[in-house]
């Protein structure tokens, strides 16, 4: 794991985080009103306990490289003021990391080994919601479980002047760019989901069998910032997928670009510069 970072990092220009060992494994991109946070969180500890989120690597600590997401390793106390930053500074502020802490998909079990339990869990990452909704996180993507699934789990932002004010954080399963597309997993179960391709756009055929309108194929989500008439600005937020357009026998005659019905239009009045 630790050479395929190594040959990752090789590639990729990626911004600096000051971290010393942990150069270029997370890092923050301010891209004009919008932060951007991309967290390291493919470990826990202590390892192989409820707290892990992948049992084939050891963390920093235990032997192993991968950086803690703990509170107090060196990648929390990073997170935490770049959060803090970003709530003073930005209009809007995205979290993205591999796991998804809220999933339908096989890995939206509890961390463990056996029945109902999954060694690449998502499920540990719940526990950094509250820093995320104190800090006023507006979305936070990640794949891992290769559907599409949009969860809105609501909390409480406590505001730079020490204002508590009620807060959303949209978590978006993104995971429709590779691999072949799952379904949910029968009797795991997902409060905060608001969408699912799975079971929100099914499939349409017309009087022929062909298929016209639905379906979970290949896609990827869209991001257009944008100035608003108030001073302000909004991020629109548009899932769009890759849909086949086939003829009467089957074959793909064409390829069209359609959107879920999923659409979100984050808003704030932070006056532009």
């Amino acid at each position: 794991a630790e050479r395929a970072v190594a040959k990752y990092r090789s590639y990729f220009d990626l911004p600096p985080n000051g971290m010393g060992p942990h150069h270029e494994r997370y890092y923050s991109v301010d891209w004009g009103p919008v932060t951007l946070v991309v967290l390291d969180l493919n470990n826990g500890v202590p390892q192989r306990s409820e707290n892990d989120t992948n049992w084939f690597q050891r963390a920093e600590g235990e032997g192993g490289f991968a950086p803690s997401w703990a509170p107090g390793s060196l990648q929390y106390r990073w997170m935490e003021e770049t959060l803090k930053k970003a709530q003073r500074e930005s209009a809007f502020t995205f979290v993205m990391f591999h796991f998804s802490p809220y999933s339908t998909g096989p890995h939206g079990f509890p961390a463990g080994e056996g029945e109902g339990r999954d060694r690449l869990s998502g499920v540990p990452l719940r526990s950094l919601t509250p820093l995320f909704q104190r800090y006023g996180v507006d979305v936070v993507i990640n794949g891992h479980d290769e559907l599409y699934e949009h969860s809105v789990v609501p909390g409480e932002q406590l505001l730079p002047d020490g204002t508590a004010v009620d807060h959303e954080i949209h978590f978006y399963d993104v995971g429709i760019g590779g691999d072949g597309l799952r379904s949910p997993v029968a009797g795991l179960e997902n409060p905060y989901a608001v969408y699912r391709a799975h079971n929100d756009s099914p499939e349409v055929y017309d009087e022929n069998g062909v298929l016209v309108d639905g379906g979970k194929h290949y896609g990827h989500m869209e991001v257009n910032v944008t100035p608003d008439d108030q001073g302000g600005w909004q991020a629109r937020l548009e899932m769009v997928y890759v849909f086949p357009v086939t003829d009467a026998e089957g074959r793909v005659v064409r390829f069209e670009r359609r959107l879920y019905d999923d659409s979100l239009t984050l808003a704030t009045h932070r006056e532009r510069d």
